[in-house]
């Protein structure tokens, strides 16, 4: 008996925007914008191993109703920041955290964890989030910069990279983002 895609559970899932099954799978730009090295937000069910993507074939519907019911689902998940520094906060781990940089309430929390209202949220990889206070002095910035640009880069570290961006946000608001330049011997 096979399940219909109405009944299993839906999620977001980022991918990085040259994501070589973005051709076939329902996605759409992360904040609207249609450009390296902006995310892309897939849809799919966790399979424990793996996902399975919905394809353009299997669901054409309003965008933004699915987008709304994914989101839906991914804020009913147990996800909690845990201070990793003075000024960093980090939610890793889980299947679907990176995917937590899409629930202003979540953002709201590590904001709260961090007593600021202004948020740089990295999402280098796969299962990873990082968040900063913006207010952190220039040297823990630096370093928070230094930590992403590294893991972003690191092959070893077994989960797709994301984006190499630094999201600004403030009150769980997106105000914009910052390259992190990439080493390229």
């Amino acid at each position: 008996m096979s399940t219909s895609i109405e009944e299993k559970i839906i999620f977001p899932i980022l991918k990085a925007y040259d994501w070589i099954g973005k051709e076939h799978a329902v996605h759409q730009n992360f904040l609207d914008v249609d450009r390296a090295p902006m995310p892309v937000i897939a849809y799919g069910h966790n399979m424990q191993h793996s996902y399975m993507f919905i394809t353009k074939k299997e669901k054409t519907d309003d965008l933004d109703e699915f987008y709304s019911d994914a989101l839906s689902n991914l804020t009913s998940l147990d996800a909690k920041w845990v201070k990793a520094e003075e000024n960093v906060v980090s939610a890793s781990g889980d299947d679907f955290s990176s995917e937590q940089i899409l629930n202003k309430d979540f953002l709201l929390q590590a904001g709260k964890l961090l007593e600021t209202d202004k948020l740089h949220v990295a999402i280098p990889k796969r299962t990873l989030i990082f968040a900063v206070n913006a207010n952190a002095s220039e040297e823990e910035l630096n370093h928070f910069y230094s930590n992403i640009r590294r893991i972003y880069e690191d092959d070893t570290i077994n989960h797709a990279s994301i984006t190499n961006l630094v999201f600004e946000f403030t009150d769980g608001e997106y105000t914009g983002a910052q390259l992190i330049e990439i080493n390229k011997d």
